[in-house]
């Protein structure tokens, strides 16, 4: 079952209230309760309050707080700021607010709420809701991929940097609201939630904030034909489409009422527009009523996944590209050890990479040592840093004649293969790669041990002269970061290890230093800002190791396992995260 929340916010002002109540309108004539988030002027507006109480008491709709749009004359004056991003503000301003909006939410409704939303709720912020307000169960905690490229593209007016986490719900760490809990231990307490659904390929290519389950970002993106748009259609049932891999679904439809008010700048037709979010729980309902999807408020899905998912899960994702098209497919794969993307338009390569196992501190706000930068790092970003070619990736080389080839510059396709113990196998389906005069028949698989590793094998499966012998180098080349500039890799620590037990090891310096040894058996990056440790280890006989230094114009390192095989044989390594 996929699993719907449709959120409505409450705003101040006649025209929000306006637009607000035809959103419920629509909601309740598709039989869809909802979830209504107030911001913090709407306490200040009582025929806001009203209709919202209303709501709760004839449609069972679940009331809720939002932090976004603080800026009213009580919350200027009350906590003497300027910053109107909650998320921005410092720890005790934060607190202060929470503390005034659940006191005026328990003043005005009789109880404290149990859903809340923010565009990024942080590790700290998490915990003092846990502590101080042990009523929340469920909370809005991240943008999926907003970051950088949504800076950019808002004229770096969007300062929202929530890159590298879950695209779906998962318990948070009480180290970083980003990071999955690998226990209760581990966990806040507290179910996160995406602020929308994302087109999981554009994603990487785009700022996916244009395509989401929000139908009104889908006009600022002119993905719309008036008030039809086909792609949303598509884009519902290819989330429905997940439950093939996962043992349920989330959906998020969250339009807040600026975007169906008249004189909202991205909606040049507001009668077009709010056709299209019509459309959109129409066909919610419609899949409802085909068994496929059932809607409900934020606590009831919090309630729901406690009981039914839990911690520790793995998620997985394969989407393809609904905007062109193109058969493009990305591969996304989380648990709480690491996040990883995978581009079969790339013969199958891994382009994002998050280590998870550090539970790197991405608390935010002036007291805080991150300030305004709440992404994830990456070891691994083709979105910010280089190419398939020239940039961080792991991929596969092919290497004959004095001549080489990546399996990344050939597009392929992939299927998801999950077994009764959990394990999730991603299947590449072969390349063919032409090298010199020989063509040379690659298929490729990466089986995914949820919270432990990932074996990688490399199959030649056929060559055109069949007594050829070629050279398969599995490539793994990082580095850390958060936005497109480099960051300093003093410190990082490579080494490389044979089957002998002799090891060899170098601090990175950008010297184009090389660890290189026969027989290796493991090879290793130790990250200091990152806090883990990234291992490629042989699994079947390789006959060199290298572990290399980057150099100032290309900052990666590398670790790279190399094997001589003819038709028929296969390079085995398995990648591996620990903390350090």
């Amino acid at each position: 079952m996929m699993f719907v929340n449709v959120i409505h916010r409450a705003d101040p002002g006649s025209d929000r209230l306006e637009a607000l109540r035809f959103q419920q309108a629509e909601a309740h004539r598709n039989g869809i309760r909802t979830t209504i988030l107030l911001t913090y002027g709407a306490f200040f507006d009582p025929a806001v309050l009203a209709f919202v109480q209303q709501q709760h008491d004839g449609y069972g709709d679940e009331i809720g707080l939002h932090l976004h749009e603080l800026m009213c004359a009580d919350y200027k004056e009350r906590f003497q700021t300027d910053e109107k991003a909650f998320y921005l503000l410092p720890t005790e301003v934060k607190r202060g607010v929470l503390d005034f909006l659940f006191a005026r939410f328990e003043e005005t409704f009789g109880q404290p709420p149990s859903a809340i939303g923010s565009y990024i709720l942080d590790a700290a912020t998490l915990g003092y809701l846990r502590d101080r307000h042990s009523s929340v169960e469920v909370a809005i905690v991240s943008c999926f991929e907003e970051g950088v490229k949504m800076f950019q593209g808002n004229n770096q007016e969007w300062y929202l940097f929530s890159d590298g986490g879950p695209w779906g719900p998962y318990y948070p760490s009480k180290d970083s609201h980003l990071c999955p809990a690998s226990d209760e231990a581990d966990s806040v307490g507290i179910l996160g939630l995406p602020h929308l659904n994302r087109d999981m390929v554009l994603s990487l290519t785009s700022r996916d904030d244009l395509f989401a389950s929000h139908p009104l970002n889908l006009v600022r993106a002119k993905a719309n034909l008036g008030a039809r748009c086909d792609y949303l259609l598509h884009f519902i049932d290819q989330w429905i489409a997940q439950l093939a891999y996962n043992s349920s679904g989330y959906y998020s439809l969250f339009v807040s009422p600026p975007w169906i008010t008249p004189g909202h700048p991205f909606v040049e037709n507001l009668d077009e527009g709010r056709q299209l979010y019509a459309e959109s729980l129409a066909y919610l309902q419609d899949r409802t009523q085909a068994g496929l999807v059932r809607c409900v408020t934020m606590t009831e899905f919090a309630r729901w996944f406690a009981a039914n998912v839990g911690r520790n899960q793995p998620a997985v994702n394969l989407s393809r590209d609904l905007l062109c098209g193109s058969n493009r497919q990305v591969f996304w794969y989380a648990d709480t050890h690491l996040r990883v993307a995978i581009d079969l338009n790339a013969g199958g390569a891994i382009c994002d990479l998050r280590p998870y196992v550090g539970r790197v501190d991405r608390n935010l706000g002036p007291d805080s040592p991150n300030l305004w930068n709440g992404n994830y790092p990456f070891l691994i970003s083709s979105a910010h840093r280089g190419g398939y070619r020239t940039g961080p990736t792991h991929t596969c080389e092919l290497r004959y004649g004095g001549q080489s080839v990546l399996v990344s510059e050939i597009r392929t396709s992939g299927q998801v293969h999950r077994s009764a113990d959990n394990t999730i196998a991603l299947i590449v389906a072969p390349v063919v790669l032409t090298i010199g005069n020989l063509r040379v028949t690659i298929a490729s698989s990466y089986c995914f041990h949820p919270n432990s590793s990932i074996d990688i094998e490399r199959h030649v499966t056929e060559l055109s002269e069949p007594a050829a012998m070629v050279e398969l180098r599995e490539l793994h080349r990082g580095c850390w970061g958060t936005t497109e500039y480099a960051e300093d890799l003093r410190g990082l620590v490579l080494r490389a290890q044979n089957a002998t037990g002799t090891a060899s090891a170098l601090t990175y310096a950008y010297r184009s230093r090389r660890l290189t040894v026969p027989c290796p058996t493991l090879l290793t990056a130790e990250i200091p800002p990152l806090r883990c440790r990234v291992e490629l280890i042989a699994q079947n006989d390789a006959e060199i190791g290298e572990a290399i230094e980057g150099y100032m114009f290309r900052p990666f390192y590398t670790l790279a396992l190399t094997k001589s095989v003819r038709a028929g044989q296969c390079l085995r390594s398995r990648l591996r995260f620990s903390p350090l």
